[in-house]
C-alpha cells in the first residue's frame, strides 16, 4: 500500500498538532521490516507501569465486551496498527451483521404493525425509512415507519397517532408506546413485548422527509463504497457513550451520516482516492477511521463552519456568525439544519479527540485494537439472542386479537376474487377519525 510508508510521520505530525498532547514518547521498535513495509515504531503500552499512561477514553462500566474478537484471526504479520486495525475492523462488521433469524424477527414486528394499521386504514401505505431503509442499522437498532394516509388532514394526525397507540396495545404488539405530539413532526413511539424482541419502533404519519433521504443517502452509499463501514462502525462507537440518541440531544443517524459524507468528500488527510472508492482492496478502514477521529476532533471548528455537502461537497461553509450549535445541511434540502437538536456539541468533539489519542497508541501486540474505543454491553448481546428466539417461534401475529370495538376477533376484509366472475365486491372505506364503526359499501361489479 502506498502510505503506510509515511504513517509514522504522519502519525507524529497529527501528535504534534494536538493541543493537549497526552502521548508523544515514542521508542523506536527493534523489529526490522522488508524493503516493501514501513519501520514499526513500538508505542508505549497503556498498561505500562513505569509510566502513567491511562487512556483518556474509558467506556462506561457496563460496555466491557468485545465478542467479534472471537471471529478475528490474527495474522502472523502486519504492515502496521492501520493494517491489523482495519482486519478488526472486518471482524466487527461481520459480527454486527443481521443474521437472518434477525431480520425475520424485525419482519415479525412489522408484520403487526401492518395488521393493526391495515386494520384501522385498509389500503394505507406503510413504508420503512432511516437505517432500517439504507441497512445502515445495527441488529438492535429502531425500526422507523412512515404511514401514508391521504385522507388524513394535518390537523389529525396527531388524534390518529393516539388511536393507533391504543390499537397497538390491543394487539399485544406493545404494552410501552408514547405519542411525542409537541415535535415538529409528531410521532409514536413504542417498545415491543418481549416476545417480539423488545424493540423500538418510531411512526410518524405523512411526512416524506425519511423516505426522500432513503434514495439519497443510497445514493451516497453506492458513490463511497467506505460509507457504509464507516457508519456502521461510529453508530456503535455513539452508542456506548449514550450519544446516539436525537430525541435526548445526541447525534442521530441521519446527521451522523452526514458528518461521514462531508468527511469523505473532503478527505482531509489526502489518502488516495482508492482508499475511499475501494477500502476492502486497499485495506484503508482503519486509517480512515483513525483520520476521522482526527479530523471531527482536532481540527474541525463546529463553532465557525457549517456543513452542507449538497451544495458544497468537501468544503466547510462560514456561518453568518459564531456560536456553539452544530450546524449541518439536510441532503435534499439544504435549507433544513438538521442538527439543532444536538445539545451535547462538546461532548462528542472531545469523545473524538480522546478516541484519537488511544488511537495515536495502538500497538501490535494488544489483545485487541478496535476494543480500545469500542465495546458492546451484555444487554446488546442479550438482545440479539432474544431476537433469535422470536424468530423461531410460531408467527403470533396470526392468532392476536386486534380490537376494533364491534368484533374481537376482527380480521380484514377479503380481496375479491381474479376473473371475471359477476358477483358482489368488498371494498373498505376509511372511518372518520374519531368514529368507532367501520363501514363498508357494496358495489355490483
Amino acid at each position: 500500500m502506498k502510505e503506510r510508508s509515511s504513517s509514522n510521520s504522519n502519525r507524529e505530525d497529527r501528535m504534534r498538532s494536538s493541543t493537549s498532547r497526552p502521548y508523544s514518547n515514542f521508542s523506536s521498535s527493534k523489529e526490522g521490516r522488508s524493503s516493501g513495509q514501513y519501520k514499526q515504531e513500538q508505542m508505549p503500552s497503556r498498561r505500562a507501569k513505569s509510566v502513567n499512561m491511562t487512556s483518556p477514553f474509558e467506556p462506561l462500566d457496563e460496555f466491557r465486551e468485545t465478542p467479534w474478537m472471537n471471529i478475528f484471526k490474527k495474522e502472523s504479520t502486519y504492515n502496521g496498527p492501520e493494517h491489523r486495525l482495519h482486519h478488526e475492523i472486518l471482524a466487527y462488521l461481520t459480527y454486527m451483521q443481521q443474521t437472518p433469524d434477525e431480520k425475520r424477527a424485525r419482519e415479525l414486528v412489522m408484520t403487526g404493525i401492518r395488521r393493526v394499521v391495515h386494520g384501522r386504514f385498509y389500503g394505507a401505505e406503510i413504508r420503512l425509512y432511516g437505517s432500517s431503509a439504507t441497512g445502515l442499522c445495527l441488529p438492535t437498532s429502531d425500526i422507523d415507519v412512515a404511514i401514508k394516509l391521504p385522507r388524513i388532514t394535518e390537523a389529525d394526525v396527531k388524534r390518529t397517532l393516539f388511536q393507533l397507540s391504543s390499537q397497538f396495545r390491543s394487539a399485544a404488539l406493545t404494552s410501552n408506546v408514547f405519542v411525542n405530539h409537541h415535535a415538529k413532526v409528531p410521532i409514536l413511539i413504542l417498545e415491543t413485548r418481549e416476545e417480539y424482541g423488545s424493540l423500538n419502533v418510531d411512526i410518524n404519519i405523512n411526512d416524506e422527509s425519511g423516505t426522500r433521504g432513503v434514495e439519497v443517502i443510497n445514493g451516497y452509499l453506492t458513490q463511497m463504497p467506505a460509507l457504509r463501514p464507516l457508519v456502521l462502525l461510529l453508530k456503535g462507537f455513539l452508542h456506548q457513550k449514550r450519544l446516539n440518541d436525537a430525541p435526548r440531544g445526541g447525534l442521530g443517524s441521519y446527521a451522523l451520516v452526514c458528518l461521514c459524507i462531508h468527511f469523505l468528500q473532503a478527505n482531509p488527510s489526502n489518502r488516495p482516492q482508492e482508499y475511499i472508492d475501494k477500502p476492502m482492496e486497499s485495506e484503508s478502514l482503519g486509517f480512515l477511521l483513525i483520520d476521522f477521529m482526527f479530523y471531527y476532533g482536532l481540527t474541525f471548528d463546529y463553532a465557525t463552519s457549517y456543513i452542507s455537502s449538497a451544495t458544497s461537497p468537501g468544503r466547510l461553509l462560514p456561518k453568518t456568525e459564531e456560536n456553539e450549535v452544530l450546524s449541518i445541511r439536510c441532503l435534499f434540502n439544504p435549507e433544513n439544519e438538521i442538527a439543532k437538536s444536538v445539545n451535547k456539541v462538546r461532548a462528542f468533539f472531545q469523545v473524538f479527540k480522546d478516541a484519537y489519542s488511544t488511537l495515536l497508541q495502538l500497538n501490535l501486540m494488544d489483545q485487541t485494537m478496535l476494543g480500545q474505543i469500542i465495546r458492546l454491553d451484555q444487554k446488546f448481546i442479550d438482545q440479539r439472542v432474544l431476537l433469535s428466539r422470536v424468530a423461531l417461534s410460531p408467527d403470533r401475529t396470526s392468532t392476536h386479537r386486534v380490537h376494533h370495538g364491534h368484533h374481537p376477533n376482527h380480521s380484514l376484509p377479503p380481496r375479491p376474487p381474479s376473473g371475471n366472475l359477476s358477483r358482489a365486491t368488498r371494498t373498505w372505506k376509511d372511518r372518520p377519525v374519531g368514529s368507532n364503526r367501520m363501514q363498508y359499501h357494496l358495489w355490483v361489479a
